[in-house]
This record gives C-alpha cells, sequence and structure tokens, in this order.
C-alpha cells in the first residue's frame, strides 16, 4: 500500500548501527511511496543535514551514544518531519508517543511492520497539513541513571558544565547529572530562552535576576559571563 500522497514521501534515517541502516534502506527501497535520500550514523551530520534540506519523514534511534533521539529531535527548529522511532529497547515506547512519534519500531522489525508505519506517517501528514502549526514541546527527555528524565524547559534555571557531564539546576533540592556534552544542550535547547554565556554555563534568561558586568546572578547563584560569548548574549537582552 502506497501512503496517501501523489510523491514519494522524502525521509532520511539516522542509526548509530549500520547494519540497522541497511536493513531500513533494504525496505524503503521496496515501498514506491518513499524516497529514503540519506542514511547517518552521526547525529550532528543529520542534525546538519536537516537544516539545509528539510524532509517529510524522520527514521530516528532512540539509544545513541553522542545523544539520544529524543534529545535529537529537541534540535530541530523548524517545523518537524514525521517521526518513526527505531529502537532495540521496548521501554522507550511510551515515551516515543509523548513526543508526538507517529509509530515505534522495535527492532527487529519485518517489511510489513515497516510498511505499516510509512504508511501511518503518510496518513499523518496529510492530516497535519490540513492543520494550523503545533507549538514547540516545552519540555526534553534526559538521560540520566539509565532512565529518561523528563524536564520542563519553565524549571531550567542554568546547566553547568561538570567533566563529561552536566548538571541541569530546576528549583530540585539536587542537580540533575546527565552524560551529555554542554554543546548538545546548546544545539537542544530554544535559543529565545536559553543563551551559552560561558563554555562551562548556559542560562535560562527568564531566570536571571542581576546582570554586573561580567557576572550573572540567578538567585544566590553567580555564573560568570565568558569574553566570547558576552557581546551575543548582551546583544539579545530585552532592555527599556
Amino acid at each position: 500500500m502506497k501512503p496517501p500522497n501523489h510523491n514519494p514521501l522524502r525521509a532520511i534515517a539516522l542509526d548509530d548501527e549500520p547494519i540497522a541502516l541497511e536493513m531500513l534502506a533494504e525496505y524503503a527501497a521496496r515501498m514506491p511511496g518513499l524516497q529514503l535520500e540519506q542514511t547517518f550514523t552521526d547525529p550532528f551530520l543529520a542534525m546538519s543535514h536537516l537544516k539545509q534540506t528539510p524532509v517529510e519523514l524522520l527514521f530516528l534511534d532512540i539509544q545513541m551514544p553522542d545523544l539520544t533521539g529524543f534529545q535529537f529531535l529537541q534540535t530541530l527548529q523548524s517545523r518537524p518531519p514525521a517521526l518513526i522511532f527505531t529502537t532495540a529497547y521496548s521501554q522507550y515506547g511510551a515515551e516515543g508517543f509523548n513526543v508526538d512519534a507517529v509509530d515505534y519500531l522495535l527492532k527487529p522489525y519485518d517489511f510489513q511492520r515497516f510498511a505499516r508505519a510509512v504508511n501511518k506517517a503518510g496518513e499523518w501528514l496529510a492530516g497535519r497539513n490540513a492543520q494550523p502549526l503545533q507549538e514547540q514541546p516545552t519540555y526534553i527527555f534526559v538521560k540520566s541513571e539509565h532512565q529518561l528524565v523528563k524536564v520542563m524547559l519553565e524549571d531550567i534555571r542554568w546547566l553547568e558544565a561538570w567533566g563529561d557531564y552536566v548538571k541541569i539546576f530546576t528549583d530540585a533540592e539536587k542537580p540533575l547529572l546527565t552524560l551529555t556534552s554542554l554543546s548538545v544542550f546548546a544545539e537542544v535547547l530554544p535559543e529565545k530562552t536559553f543563551a551559552r554565556v560561558h563554555r562551562s554555563y548556559i542560562v535560562s534568561i527568564p531566570h536571571i535576576t542581576v546582570i554586573q558586568r561580567n557576572r550573572i546572578y540567578i538567585g544566590e547563584k553567580n555564573i560568570p559571563v565568558g569574553e566570547s560569548f558576552s557581546d551575543g548574549f548582551y546583544d539579545r537582552l530585552p532592555d527599556v
């Protein structure tokens, strides 16, 4: 069955396992309603490709070494494509649908299951195109202590690099610790409300209480503003 579209669905796939991508490409070649333009094992190359060449459908692995599929999804600033998650871990199914995924393929899957997911994506796109644009997500999923933790963006006060980890500070008593680089969060978090002010800090602009020269205060917390980040940061601040 062909997806309900006159033209093939343009798609890319991101997975850190080349064998999984080979199987997906083989299935895609058997579907006249699908055009798999490229596959990626590097999420940052896929990110760059999507910024330059938007597609209608994204096959996205969840568990990857550099960042999770949920984190990758948050980097998509414009209208996101239809999303089909692929993973070998069944426990991520619920989270997949929480971020408005069209379908969720549990590896290994057969061609019939793959085709059904693609058809659902075609139907989903047809319905979305008839509706107004949806608002951007207001949360992210962060991997911490072998689980994915949902964090509301409005609750984040600042993020701090800590060796190979990042500490996420909210109103909670203890910060959330995740094995992810600060650069990943700089891509993931919306530019309207978050700013990288130092190689070790990202701050939530609405939570800033005082700015003094090269220092930012969020409540009692004193955060330095790095010289290479200062111009871009101060230019973004609203003033009167």
